[in-house]
């Protein structure tokens, strides 16, 4: 059986690493509620692109979708919330640590 940690970890990096995810988390974050604001602030994403992630992201409980039509809203659920301010910690850390001294050999993990 897999440690909780572990489970917790495996569940993020999927997250992680699905395209787009963490933009739109960002976006969301940064207050563009509604599709069209979400597309024009993600470069290269298409429609249908963004309409499957939406739904994968409310299906997964990450976002809220309210109203119909065009007056459809997306917001982060507490869970959104959260991963947005790990989305953020990992950003610093990139910024941080991108040029430093965790890209040196010496300190990279070999294994």
């Amino acid at each position: 059986m897999k440690s909780s940690i572990l489970q917790g970890y495996e569940y993020i990096q999927s997250l992680l690493r699905s395209k787009w995810v963490p933009e739109i988390i960002e976006g969301l974050s940064d207050g563009h509620n509604r599709f069209s604001l979400l597309k024009r602030n993600i470069d290269q994403i298409g429609d249908t692109e963004l309409k499957r992630k939406l739904k994968y992201l409310v299906d997964a409980g990450v976002v809220d979708k309210t109203g119909l039509g065009h007056q459809v809203r997306y917001s982060l659920t507490p869970f959104g919330m959260e991963l947005d301010h790990l989305f953020s910690h990992i950003r610093d850390i990139g910024h941080r640590y991108h040029d430093g001294v965790a890209s040196s050999p010496t300190t990279m993990d070999p294994y």
